[in-house]
């Protein structure tokens, strides 16, 4: 892009001076780095938990403080994901129990939203077939993708030997990566770990976070990612392997065991009546394998047990004759059609400590609240084929459910829910700005089809690559994106096409070339502090020899320059 339109954002801005203090808070920070991560290994036993054992680590990848605290980071991390818009932290929130409590739809098998198997999963990217380049999905359009299961919970994984609900990872540091190069939840199709280690090469240790809890934010005050993983490790060098194992370290920290339940295990406390009772219900079985199990057949984490062994479990269900499942069962969700999980519909059982804050529930996110899922397991499920035998109807009273819903309750453990150490954590630029803006309407085009601004995630000074991408046009149509330094949202018309900038004289146009479904363009934010808080304006017009006009727009993007 030219360099006019930038020196124009700057003529239009404030002149800043960098603060003096700056310079010596860094050196003091670096001073502090050995005594911060000795407080850091002090004060983790008074984070971790209370009852439970310790998690198992696997002896290659043994725990440290400065491992946990780089974990941390990289959990929290939105640089991570290719479009900075998409942390771990974003679909595994401490507040909805480790998991995602958006309600992100996907339109499921049929590709039709609002009918039964539409899927509530966790809202990821834009598709892209490239680092540069966007496309249109199938499913979402120019919208983010969303995954095609609910995100499980984080919370108590590292006792965990299966992961994912088909079971496919069998340790965290396998698990790691595959949500950081998967085009739907953070990277783009074809993304690899040399990819990903670049993008944590180039990235300023959570410069995109804010309220960075104190210990996170003395480690990492004035470093860089590669000092960091050098500290955590012992020599320099950032590797897909060590990103995979700081994350799994930080993970095996995120551990739940103070519960009103746990303190009851442990005869600090009392249930009341009522949560008693539901405890009973919780623990009733039937006479025989044909009859309706007991909740605690499958989640059999919930046991005095849990203090020992921590809250892991692989069961030995009658199925006609004794055999071990690991606790992968069908109960009979949705037809095995839609999604064969790890085999013939089966799913793992998930943990059930925090469940009160995990809604929706099931692998698709199907069930809206608790009383749904009581009322799913008293008709015995909804669809029968390879259905768990277990899994039968059961007659619950008003007060029994009543009285199961207030045990569920007391499975929560107050410090996830408020955010509490070891579950404190930064707020997401996500969460707080909103960098790029789409407003306006597109028009159509010959072909009758929307031509659609795309683009995500915030724009901040040095950022290498801002795409702004065109969706709608046919193959081989001319694409002009034009950009400016004011915006015109209530839109004006001019010669037939829709204009939504204010066509100052730092207008500029841009050719992108000819391309087959998609045009994009690629922006590089100079690193001039001048520009903060400036906005930057953008709209396409596509040349279109079927249109009345010859031409078509598209709607426009305010990008606000972040620090």
């Amino acid at each position: 892009m030219g360099y006019a339109i930038w020196a124009k954002l700057a003529s239009l801005c404030h002149a800043t001076k960098l603060n003096p203090c700056l310079i010596a808070a860094q050196q003091l920070a670096k001073m502090r780095r050995k005594v911060s991560l000795l407080i850091a290994a002090l004060a983790a036993p008074l984070f971790g938990q209370t009852y439970f054992p310790a998690p198992p680590s696997p002896l290659d990848n043994p725990p440290s403080a400065a491992k946990e605290l780089l974990g941390m980071a990289l959990f929290w991390e939105e640089q991570l994901s290719h479009a900075d818009t998409v942390s771990c932290g974003t679909c595994h929130s401490f507040r909805t129990g480790g998991g995602d409590g958006r309600l992100a739809v996907h339109p499921g098998i049929d590709g039709l939203l609002g009918t039964a198997d539409d899927i509530r999963g966790s809202r990821g990217v834009l598709r892209r077939n490239g680092p540069s380049a966007f496309a249109v999905d199938a499913a979402m359009g120019v919208a983010q993708q969303v995954t095609r299961r609910k995100a499980p919970s984080v919370i108590n994984a590292g006792y965990s030997t299966m992961l994912f609900y088909d079971g496919r990872a069998r340790s965290l540091e396998e698990l790691a990566l595959v949500p950081l190069l998967n085009h739907v939840e953070m990277g783009f199709i074809g993304r690899t770990e040399a990819d990903l280690v670049q993008k944590v090469q180039q990235s300023r240790p959570l410069a995109l976070a804010a309220n960075v809890p104190q210990r996170l934010q003395t480690f990492i005050q004035g470093q860089s990612y590669a000092t960091l993983f050098a500290q955590a490790f012992g020599s320099g060098g950032i590797t897909g392997t060590r990103i995979a194992n700081a994350l799994a370290s930080y993970v095996r920290t995120l551990n739940s065991d103070q519960s009103k339940y746990d303190h009851y295990l442990a005869g600090q406390v009392a249930l009341s009546a009522e949560e008693a009772r539901g405890l009973f219900l919780f623990e009733r079985s039937g006479a025989n394998s044909t009859s309706a199990a007991a909740c605690s057949q499958c989640h059999g984490d919930i046991s005095p047990t849990s203090h020992s062994a921590g809250p892991t479990f692989e069961n030995l269900t009658p199925y006609g004759t004794p055999q071990q499942h690991n606790n992968f069962h069908n109960t009979g969700v949705r037809p095995i059609a839609e999604d064969a999980g790890r085999s013939q519909g089966t799913f793992k059982v998930p943990l059930l400590r925090n469940v009160a804050l995990r809604a929706p529930f099931m692998h698709n996110g199907s069930l809206l609240d608790l009383v749904a899922v009581l009322d799913f397991y008293s008709r015995g499920g909804d669809f029968h084929q390879n259905q768990a035998p277990e899994v039968q109807p059961i007659q619950l009273t008003v007060s029994e459910r009543t009285a199961l819903l207030s045990f569920l309750n007391t499975l929560t453990d107050p410090r996830v829910q408020n955010e509490l150490p070891p579950f404190d954590r930064p707020l997401l630029q996500s969460e707080r700005n909103v960098s790029a803006t789409i407003y306006g309407t597109s028009m159509t085009s010959g072909a009758l089809v929307s031509v659609r601004l795309m683009a995500e995630g915030p724009a901040f000074l040095g950022k290498p690559a801002f795409v702004i991408g065109v969706a709608g046009i046919e193959p081989f149509q001319p694409a002009f994106l034009l950009l400016d330094v004011a915006g015109n949202p209530a839109g004006s018309t001019i010669n037939g096409l829709n204009c939504w900038l204010g066509l100052t004289p730092a207008l500029a146009p841009i050719f992108a070339g000819l391309s087959l479904t998609t045009a994009n363009l690629v922006l590089s934010i100079p690193n001039q502090p001048l520009l903060v808080g400036s906005t930057l304006y953008a709209q396409w017009v596509v040349a279109d020899s079927r249109a009345s006009t010859g031409l078509v727009t598209s709607d426009a993007l305010a990008l606000v320059i972040l620090p």
